[in-house]
């Protein structure tokens, strides 16, 4: 999710904007990978419903 190799449209709008924003920390190098899944899981461990329709569509289970 982190790197953009998953081509997915994402529902929820926050977990999009997260995702961005991870990928463009990533790229500029103030953020390891390590901290951005860290970021990503607290994120969707925090709004595990929200994020719900987006990781069923992904991962195929939840």
């Amino acid at each position: 999710m982190i790197t953009g190799e998953i081509e997915h449209h994402y529902r929820n709008f926050v977990l999009k904007l997260v995702l961005t924003q991870l990928r463009r920390e990533l790229a500029f190098g103030t953020v390891t990978m390590q901290e951005a899944i860290d970021r990503l899981y607290q994120l969707c461990e925090k709004y595990s419903l929200a994020v719900q329709e987006d990781c069923k569509e992904i991962f195929k289970s939840w």
